[in-house]
């Protein structure tokens, strides 16, 4: 939400099908049951940007408009939907921060040998200059690029960094796949296959795997979402799955009725969750 003058606008990220590929919408306050995408652009994934505390300007968001992999910065306007360009993104910076006044401050930039540095400036108009270099090795490369300004106060913070033998030894100890073989309760498992965070293969690997050992698994392969899942089909359709898995396993019964839409999902789901148990098998060091 965001106060405009006494009126208080209200705005929203959506994707399509789980694409992740967002737009920025404005709820419309007559209409509380409309929104009007103010990103319209073709083929483009809006990010929303932090600003700080007090922050009282248009909505500031980076969108790939111009070039699919690197983001420019925007401004957005609530009030008529306005969208003005504020930096141009010409050294393919993958995060940028802004000030209380909504000026770019601050970016973050991969650079060709792996490494991630850190960008900035006194004010909103001279040139960024280097302030930090994190070497390659210590990155954590399973995650897109656009998450590696964020690995320092996040991953490396809570998880630890791959770059340190002792953080490797612990996150391996911890990891599901390590005690997979030890996994004796039935698993129900929703997986996105266009997810670039949580991907596909690592479900397949544990799906295997228990399998192999003659395990219940219910594995539910959505092939038109992403990480989350925004389809009303496919939500009324793992809501199903799951009071059957409850019912099967705990006891109970089953909510009367439901849509044709979603049981057509269900079956779709269940169909395209039979792995190649062959390949993850080897992935995951089982038998398949």
């Amino acid at each position: 939400m965001r106060m405009i003058g006494k009126q208080v606008a209200r705005f929203f990220l959506q994707d399509s099908g789980g694409d992740e590929g967002y737009h920025l919408f404005r709820l419309d306050r007559a209409n509380p049951g409309e929104a009007t995408d103010l990103t319209p652009f073709a083929g483009v994934a809006v990010e929303l940007m932090s600003t700080p505390r007090g922050y009282a300007g248009p909505i500031l968001v980076a969108i790939n408009r111009r070039d699919p992999q690197f983001s420019d910065v925007f401004s957005v306007d609530l009030t008529n939907g306005q969208v003005t360009e504020v930096f141009r993104n010409d050294a393919q910076y993958t995060e940028f921060f802004a000030d209380a006044q909504g000026r770019i401050r601050a970016a973050g930039q991969i650079v060709a040998e792996g490494s991630l540095e850190l960008w900035g400036r006194a004010d909103g108009t001279s040139s960024l200059r280097r302030l930090y270099t994190a070497p390659a090795n210590e990155r954590f490369k399973a995650f897109p690029p656009s998450w590696q300004p964020f690995l320092p106060r996040s991953w490396y913070r809570f998880v630890g960094r791959p770059g340190q033998p002792a953080d490797v030894e612990r996150m391996r100890a911890r990891s599901p796949l390590t005690h997979v073989a030890n996994m004796r309760a039935p698993l129900l498992t929703f997986q996105g296959a266009n997810d670039p965070r949580v991907r596909q293969d690592q479900s397949d690997r544990i799906v295997c795997s228990l399998r192999s050992r003659g395990l219940d698994v219910d594995y539910l392969l959505a092939n038109n979402e992403g990480h989350s899942f925004a389809n009303e089909e496919t939500s009324l359709a793992i809501t199903r799955a799951t009071e059957e898995f409850f019912r099967r396993h705990l006891g109970g019964r089953v909510g009367d009725g439901t849509t044709q839409a979603a049981n057509d999902a269900l079956r779709a789901f269940r169909a395209a969750g039979l792995p190649d148990c062959r390949t993850a098998g080897q992935q995951i060091g089982c038998s398949g």
